[in-house]
Formats: structure tokens, sequence, C-alpha cells
């Protein structure tokens, strides 16, 4: 049901129809519709990664902010074995953080407290610390504000994850990496760095 559910979408963008089809699930259905979707991100093409962000944020008014946080943090505490299968998973991840959260999935202060338990289970703190920066990006250029307001709905959220990024990437010896991406991606100030 949940493959056509997006195949759905995909073929007709019509937003009702998911939510409709959304509500039709129970509680455990809609948790494990968020993650499959996930899932299906990390396999998808790259136009197909967007709708599925997509679809899962359409979810919000009938999926609770604690649903979604408990799929999208069993997913980030294996994202570090998943990149083996799929390489770009900590970018697709971060882009469905991102939307879900500009989408208001996670509540409308962004409440992303469920990261750190990600983070703290994960053996390979490096792709932690990209996954973070590049969610922190991807939600700063998620075009529903801009502007010194998207620098501080950044701010708030990486916040709420309360990860002391410069020590994991200390601790994990990839401070120069750490520094390498913020860099790269203009993001020391999402931080409030």
């Amino acid at each position: 049901r949940t493959k056509s559910i997006f195949t759905e979408y995909a073929s007709t963008k019509d937003k009702a129809e998911v939510e409709a089809s959304l509500r039709d699930l129970n509680d455990s259905n809609r948790k494990e519709f968020v993650e499959f979707m996930i899932v299906l991100a990390f396999e998808a093409r790259a136009d197909e990664k967007v709708l599925a962000a997509d679809v899962v944020a359409l979810g919000k008014s009938v999926i609770s902010k604690e649903s979604y946080a408990d799929s999208f943090g069993l997913i980030l505490e294996e994202l570090d074995s998943m990149e083996s299968d799929f390489p770009k998973a900590s970018e697709t991840f971060a882009l469905l953080t991102a939307r879900c959260a500009s989408a208001g999935c996670f509540g409308p202060e962004i409440d992303l407290s469920w990261v750190k338990a990600g983070v703290d289970t994960m053996f390979e703190k490096k792709v932690a610390i990209k996954y973070i920066v590049l969610a922190l990006v991807n939600l700063k250029d998620a075009g529903d504000v801009e502007g010194d307001e998207a620098v501080q709905r950044c701010r708030a959220a990486f916040k709420s994850m309360n990860v002391d990024i410069k020590a994991v990437a200390a601790d994990a010896g990839a401070a120069e990496e750490l520094d390498k991406l913020l860099e790269d991606h203009k993001a020391a100030p999402l931080l409030g760095a």
C-alpha cells in the first residue's frame, strides 16, 4: 500500500489523495510508511527523492510528531551502515529531514531532539557530522523562510539536537572535515558559530 501511495502521488500530485490514503492506515502502519518512504528515497533517482520527501511531509496532518521522530531516529541510528548500500544516504536523509522539518512534521518549533540518540549510537561519527551539516543547509534553503529568519530557524533546530558537533568531530578525529564541510557549505552561521 505504501508504494502505491508514492506511485499515485508521483503521477497525479494529488495531495488530498495522499492524506486520505494515510488516514486509512492505522498508527503503526503510518510509522512504517514514514520508514519505508525514507528507504525508498535512498534507492530513488534524484527527482524521486524530492517527491518522496514531499509525500512523507504530506502526512503531517495524520502522523504524529512523535511517530516522525521515532521513524527518523531509527533510520539515523543505522545511517552509517546504510552508506555502504546507498552511497548518498546522508545527503538524502538530510534532504528528507529538512523538508519534513520545514513542513512542520517535527512541530512548529522544529524539535530535532531525536538526533542526539541517533548520533550517540552511530559507529561512524563522520557520517553523523555530514548529515547534521547537510540537514541544516537544506533547512536553510527550504524556501519557506529566507535570510536571517532562515539562519535563526537553523540555529534553533541545531540547538534542539543537543549535539556538540565540534566535540563529536574532535573525538572522531574529524575536526578538519567538519571545518571543510562548514566552509564548503557556508554553514558555520547555522550552528550559531
